[in-house]
């Protein structure tokens, strides 16, 4: 059974990295939404909803952390970027 998996990402220091990196970091997610491995992921922003500094949301269904981790890791090492692990989350099915 797999699982969710969240995990906050951020820029690095270099922040022209985050533009320059922005179409590989999206043609990944697609690669991973596609195999069924990105449940959801998006931008973060304050309150408003109108500063977006570059964080993201990433939540992967993996069938182990370590999975999820590899997952993670192809997307983000090459992109100058650092991560969080925020969760498993708690899935429940219904039945």
């Amino acid at each position: 059974m797999l699982e969710l998996f969240a995990f906050e990402s951020t820029p690095g220091d270099d922040p022209n990295a985050v533009p320059a990196n922005l179409p590989a970091h999206l043609a990944y997610q697609c690669e991973m939404e596609a195999a069924g491995r990105l449940a959801l992921a998006g931008p973060l922003s304050n309150d408003t909803g109108e500063q977006m500094k570059g964080a993201g949301l990433i939540i992967y269904r993996a069938s182990s952390l370590d999975q999820a981790r590899n997952g993670r890791c192809r997307s983000y090492a090459h992109l100058g970027r650092s991560y969080v692990q925020i969760g498993p989350l708690v899935h429940q099915r219904r039945g």
